[in-house]
């Protein structure tokens, strides 16, 4: 799911910019001539800082996407070990032993 969103904003960005570049109208870019420059400048800041939020966004979701990835390879290289101190101890520890194998399986073999 998080792929899918990250593509969507990765779309939606493109697009942004596409349509941005194409549909404006005029000289200075699309702003009234009756306006003042000052007003102008403002719509231009907007646009960039509303560019940048949505890179920021993208930026959170690529993150986010990551550290689930390096949670998983955390969980299914940390399993031999862990199996193997579970089984060595006294008592013998096999029903959490075959729950951090299964987790680690399942994991692998996700998404």
């Amino acid at each position: 799911s998080l792929r899918r969103q990250v593509r969507d904003v990765k779309d939606s960005l493109s697009l942004g910019q596409a349509g941005g570049a194409g549909g404006r109208g005029g000289v200075d870019g699309g702003a009234n001539p009756n306006e003042p420059e000052e007003s102008a400048n403002r719509g231009r800041g907007a646009q960039a800082s509303a560019k940048s939020l949505r890179e920021l966004w993208l930026k959170k979701l690529e993150c986010e996407a990551v550290l689930t990835l390096l949670k998983k390879l955390e969980v299914v290289r940390d399993a031999p070990n862990a199996f193997d101190a579970l089984i060595h101890t006294r008592p013998c520890r096999i029903g959490a032993a075959v729950v951090l194998l299964s987790n680690a399986l399942n994991t692998m073999f996700s998404e």
